[in-house]
């Protein structure tokens, strides 16, 4: 990264001298007493990033010299110099180091006393267009074996929709346009993956192509060649993101002297054998209208990246079909967590009420007066967004009183009348706002404060 990005990440709209607490996101001098730590044991950044401050110092591609005067649009350092930029400071680094807007600087060839490491940036910019088809535009389109074609698929859509594409081709590769001159709408899914498929099997596959686009009508450029007749397909799905959640073991509940702790929350050992994939964020209402067809939320000016509410247990029930239909042959499967699930994912470590001040990480009663797009307070330590505040959020469990003695993947009862939901929300209190906290209502009801996220198991 030049050192602007690497600071602008860094800082990831906070504008103190530090993202957080030093001690809850950085290793550095006062405790840190080894060669390095694992990386992601430390708080991440607002946008999820770990370690941006401590551990080891990042080298960065600028030069290092003086900044210039007024306001620049995507600085770099000089043209040349004798030490590039590293920045976040190290293990062995003093606090005043260890500072989003710190610059230290050594020779290309030098190392930092303490450790010098980086991490990378990833863009992509897409090859113009040569359209050697005269630009027909086709939703789906059959090639002849052994001849190379290009092939424009017009679509609808805008940011954040997702595509389904199959095809039966060898090598296949997708760019995505505004139009069929060749301007570009942004960046495919995964960013940079321009190769779908290179291998001669000659069967159907389904990838995700999430396009971070303005809404209107598209184009995407489908290239491939065939040993065989093939054919290439585009669908409208969904866009999501998932974070993945490790194994391992948690005390569930909350103590006796919790502020707001209620009667149902009695302290258990649990254990979650096995690693599963969580939703980023709140599923958000452009997702469940690409699936749906429709918007039901309560507060559709917030926007597509709003969390959708208004959503029963049983409505969940029916996009969840929906989803695992579309996905069909992927290997995934998604569902509502457990309560168990989400406690731990939600805790990501933590012992206390909360993974963080409640104001820093959560939309409740007393900053908010509506739904929030996803993803703008900070996340917990494991990347995951708005697990308190925001929407409560449906699980799969039926609630039960929790049964005593350590238990492993534990599931609420059979049956049941009401589904547990977690998480607090925009227009509760902070007494909801815990890891710990259950409410529960019938499997039917619809709340303008009641949306849900998906966990994705293989």
């Amino acid at each position: 990264p030049t050192e602007a990005e690497w600071e602008y990440a860094a800082r990831a709209g906070t504008t103190g001298a530090r993202y957080g607490e030093l001690d809850e996101i950085a290793w550095y001098r006062e405790n840190s007493n080894r060669p390095t730590h694992p990386v992601g044991q430390k708080l991440a950044n607002a946008w999820g990033l770990h370690d941006m401050l401590g551990n080891v110092f990042e080298w960065t591609a600028d030069w290092y010299g003086e900044y210039p005067s007024g306001a620049a649009t995507d600085p770099q350092g000089p043209d040349t110099g004798s030490g590039r930029v590293v920045r976040g400071g190290g293990r062995f680094s003093d606090a005043g180091y260890v500072r989003s807007a710190h610059r230290f600087y050594n020779s290309p060839g030098g190392g930092i006393n303490g450790g010098s490491g980086f991490r990378l940036v990833r863009t992509w910019k897409p090859t113009k267009p040569t359209d050697d088809q005269g630009n027909t535009r086709v939703t789906v389109t059959e090639i002849a074996a052994g001849s190379a074609a290009s092939r424009w698929l017009e679509s609808n859509f805008g940011a954040g929709d997702w595509f389904q594409f199959r095809t039966t081709a060898a090598h296949t590769w997708v760019t995505a346009y505004t139009d069929s001159e060749g301007d570009t709408v942004g960046e495919l899914h995964p960013a940079g993956r321009a190769v779908v498929t290179d291998d001669d099997s000659g069967v159907d596959r389904n990838f995700r192509i999430a396009a971070r686009v303005p809404a209107g009508t598209h184009y995407l450029r489908v290239s491939g060649f065939g040993t065989a007749d093939y054919t290439l397909e585009l669908e409208v799905g969904f866009p999501m993101e998932f974070v993945r959640i490790p194994a391992g073991s948690f005390v569930m509940g909350s103590p006796e002297d919790e502020a707001g702790r209620f009667s149902g929350e009695v302290q258990r050992e649990v254990r979650i054998s096995q690693g599963f994939w969580m939703g980023k964020y709140e599923v958000t209402q452009g997702e469940w209208e690409g699936v749906m067809g429709a918007n039901p939320s309560g507060f559709p000016s917030c926007g597509r990246r709003c969390p959708v509410e208004l959503v029963s247990w049983d409505d969940v029930q029916e996009f969840i079909r929906r989803v695992n239909e579309q996905e069909s042959g992927s290997g995934y499967v998604y569902r509502l967590p457990t309560e168990a699930e989400w406690e731990y994912a939600a805790r990501a470590g933590t012992t206390g009420a909360r993974y963080g001040e409640l104001d820093e990480i959560a939309w409740y009663d007393k900053n908010s007066l509506r739904t929030h797009p996803v993803g703008q307070k900070r996340a917990n330590a494991w990347g995951l967004h708005d697990m308190l505040g925001n929407v409560f959020e449906w699980t799969g469990d039926w609630y039960g009183m929790y049964p005593s003695g350590s238990v492993t993947d534990p599931q609420g009862p059979d049956t049941g009348s009401h589904r547990v939901f977690r998480g607090g929300s925009w227009r509760t209190t902070e007494v909801n706002a815990r890891s710990a906290s259950r409410p529960r209502d019938s499997p039917g009801s619809r709340h303008n404060y009641l949306g849900f996220r998906l966990v994705r198991t293989e």
